[in-house]
């Protein structure tokens, strides 16, 4: 569901000066385009700001979340990683289209039900954790 989705990008009316440390900064100079992925918009003259936020569905994401994002992506450097509100976001979404318990199902839809878990990362997910 994730490739799926747009972040569609919040211009800021004032940018938010960034207080990193200089191995953070570098992390997120070289993670800018999977930041930018997640929503969030960097500018780095004169110095390294926030100029755009995710939005999405009405939900404005926040400095903490770029900063647990810049975190996540300089511990484990994933083009998957995201923040966990955009995790929980995405959980929610996916629970309220998933199959229900007692739903009829036809044999090619189970097929192609099980063609497609055999693709996915967490086939298991469980929504009662969202």
């Amino acid at each position: 569901m994730q490739e799926n989705e747009k972040v569609e990008i919040q211009p800021l009316v004032q940018p938010i000066m960034l207080k990193l440390t200089p191995q953070e900064q570098i992390g997120a100079m070289s993670h800018s385009c999977l930041l930018r992925q997640n929503g969030f918009k960097l500018e780095s003259e004169p110095q390294l700001r926030l100029v755009g936020m995710p939005n999405i569905k009405g939900i404005t994401f926040g400095k903490e979340d770029f900063e647990e994002l810049l975190h996540k992506l300089n511990n484990q450097g994933s083009s998957k990683t995201i923040c966990s509100r955009l995790e929980r976001l995405y959980a929610s979404k996916a629970c309220r289209s998933a199959i229900m318990i007692g739903q009829t199902l036809q044999l090619k839809e189970m097929e192609k039900i099980v063609h497609h878990m055999a693709e996915m990362d967490q086939p298991w997910f469980d929504c009662t954790l969202y």
